[in-house]
């Protein structure tokens, strides 16, 4: 993990949506006739998991760390 912040952003038009963290493009969703598609554009959620259950993948928590505490700008 970085140390630093990071700037995610979300790009959101009639035919797709991208995703970027720092400026670089990580997802594309194109918009595909009889897909369910997003309509909410204008609404942001964020969550926060342990990843227990990854079997691994998305690395492990370190429960004696906590409290967590993140940053929004």
């Amino acid at each position: 993990m970085a140390a630093g912040f990071h700037n995610y952003a979300i790009e959101v038009n009639q035919d797709n949506i991208k995703w970027y963290i720092d400026d670089w493009l990580t997802r594309t969703l194109p918009k595909i006739n009889g897909v369910p598609f997003p309509s909410n554009a204008g609404q942001a959620r964020m969550g926060i998991w342990d990843g227990s259950q990854t079997s691994g993948w998305a690395g492990t928590v370190d429960w004696t760390k906590a409290p967590f505490i993140t940053e929004v700008e």
